[in-house]
């Protein structure tokens, strides 16, 4: 007897709609199987133990190049640096301060200095515990600085005229007396700047300007340095570039400081007003320490003259560092003729050094800035003579010799200072992540579909081999036997894998093909059992 059907929730025989009790399901849905939750599907089909074998060499390899280029990527630039200038009213001073009101305009503080010149900017920048980043350094100072002579000890001392002129400019500039905090003493600025610090770890940004000798002196015309033996000179005070190079121009005129003649430590101010009142026969200024309206003024002094290098190409061979400049007839003042003749004067340049620690970011920084503040002509120079990479006393950095052969890089020329030292510093974390990270992502799924379907197609080879052993005439029944048990361990090692769903159909496939592998064993033994029932 056949069971009644279900005539489910469709019209009754007496032509009424049977009504399904609230709540409860239809059957077609209580029947349907229950549907994992989403997540749960997911782990189902992904085997997370191969993913992670697979991506792991390809994330380790990643990690390992994002922390090289993190080891070699540069720190971001500082924001504040220290300069080490000369006297306040200096040129060096006045071109410190243009220095830093132009770092200012890119996020960049610049703190500056007061020394007493060269020598000191350079023993505070050979240093390492003096906190000085960059500083104005003459030519040739380093050369005098490594040769010390016994200037310092043999030096005449100031008559008592000449001292109250002394104590007066100290009170007009304090910082000609006292080294400010972060420097040395001028008294010590002389000392060889390897002997406390070390000098190898500076380089030059280039050379900015030219730095003149400019000598004024009483009395009759003098036509050689020489003729200011046995006279009151003024040389510089200690410390100051204008000292070591009028010693090292006089020492080769014969002009000792243990000798006949008064070297006196007096620069601008000081020396003018020393000058002007007879107490001191000549100055020698330059704008390493001395002001340049004090020079402008005696210029225009009467009875004071403007000495002119008539061996000025003589000078410059005999110091490389030096350069003969001719001011014309005139330059200083059409109207008044001053000068009343041509002069010629040695020069040396002035050299943007800084330690060789600097950030390549700063460093382009500050020779944009050198271009801005010297960049243009004036009666010493022509325009964009300087800044230039002329090497005289230190190496050209290699981060300025990148800028003078080919400018700002992309970034720097298109973004704000600023926003271009980040991505400059991201880009080296991108090239990792765009040479190794993305090409080894796009290989993970390819490798990860190996590794899965390695551990199906491992097994063809034994199934072959038992396959071919089946209807091998000379195998022994043992033989046959050891393939049966063979294959029975090959199907239970196989049910017992984990495989995601994606890769069940070939799961499937196996164990069809384990099933006609013994199908074919079976028919084996038929046939070799019909062979031997048959022969007896």
């Amino acid at each position: 007897m056949m069971p009644p059907e279900n005539p489910g929730p469709g019209p009754s025989p007496n032509g009424r709609r049977k009504s399904r009790l609230p709540g409860l399901p239809s059957m077609s849905r209580m029947l349907r199987p229950p549907r994992p939750p989403r997540f749960v599907a997911r782990v189902i089909a992904v085997s997370w133990r191969d993913l992670i074998v697979t991506m792991g060499p390809i994330v380790a390899i990643s990690a390992g190049a994002i922390w090289l280029a993190i080891r070699l990527i540069q720190p971001a630039p500082p924001n504040t640096l220290t300069m080490t200038a000369g006297p306040p009213g200096s040129s060096f001073w006045n071109a410190a301060e243009r220095y830093k009101a132009i770092l200012a305009r890119n996020g960049v503080t610049l703190k500056v200095l007061p020394s007493a010149g060269s020598m000191q900017n350079l023993e505070r920048l050979s240093d390492p515990n003096a906190s000085v980043d960059i500083g104005f350094v003459q030519s040739g100072v380093t050369l005098a600085a490594l040769a010390p002579s016994s200037a310092n000890s043999g030096a005449a001392q100031p008559t008592n005229a000449a001292q109250d002129a002394g104590a007066a400019s100290a009170e007009a500039s304090p910082s000609a007396a006292s080294a400010p905090p972060g420097g040395s003493s001028p008294s010590g600025a002389s000392q060889p700047a390897g002997g406390s610090g070390d000098a190898e770890h500076l380089v030059s940004l280039g050379s900015v300007a030219y730095v003149p000798l400019v000598i004024f002196y009483e009395g009759p015309k003098r036509l050689r340095l020489s003729a200011f033996a046995g006279k009151r000179v003024a040389i510089g005070p200690e410390g100051s570039g204008t000292r070591a190079l009028a010693l090292a121009l006089l020492k080769a005129n014969g002009i000792e400081p243990s000798g006949d003649t008064t070297l006196l430590p007096l620069t601008g101010e000081a020396a003018a007003h020393a000058l002007t009142t007879h107490e001191i026969d000549a100055a020698f200024l330059t704008g390493d320490s001395a002001q340049p309206p004090v020079m402008a003024r005696l210029l225009r002094t009467p009875g004071v003259r403007l000495f002119s290098f008539d061996q000025a190409r003589a000078y410059a061979r005999r110091f490389p560092y030096l350069t003969d400049i001719e001011l014309p007839m005139g330059a200083f003042d059409l109207g008044k003729n001053l000068p009343p003749e041509s002069v010629h004067t040695v020069a040396p340049t002035a050299e943007l050094v800084a330690r060789d620690s600097l950030h390549p970011a700063l460093s382009d920084l500050l020779v944009e800035a050198a271009k801005e503040v010297h960049g243009r002509a004036n009666l010493l120079q022509n325009a964009g003579e300087f800044p230039a990479p002329v090497m005289h006393d230190f190496p050209i950095s290699s981060d300025a010799a990148r800028y003078y052969k080919s400018g700002k890089s992309f970034l720097y020329r298109v973004l704000p200072f600023w926003l271009a030292s980040l991505a400059d510093r991201l880009i080296v974390l991108i090239v990792p992540i765009v040479v190794v990270l993305i090409p080894g992502a796009r290989l993970i799924p390819s490798l990860y579909a190996w590794r899965v379907k390695s551990r199906i197609y491992r097994w063809y080879g034994a199934l072959i081999a038992i396959e071919r052993s089946a209807f091998d005439e000379n195998a022994t029944e043992e033989e046959r036997a050891a393939s049966r048990a063979k294959l029975s361990e090959i199907e239970g090692a196989v049910n017992r894998l984990k495989m995601p769903l994606a890769y069940a159909d070939q799961f499937y496939v196996l164990r069809e093909h384990i099933g006609f592998v013994r199908a074919r064993l079976a028919q084996a033994y038929d046939e070799r059992t019909h062979t031997e029932a048959g022969g007896a």
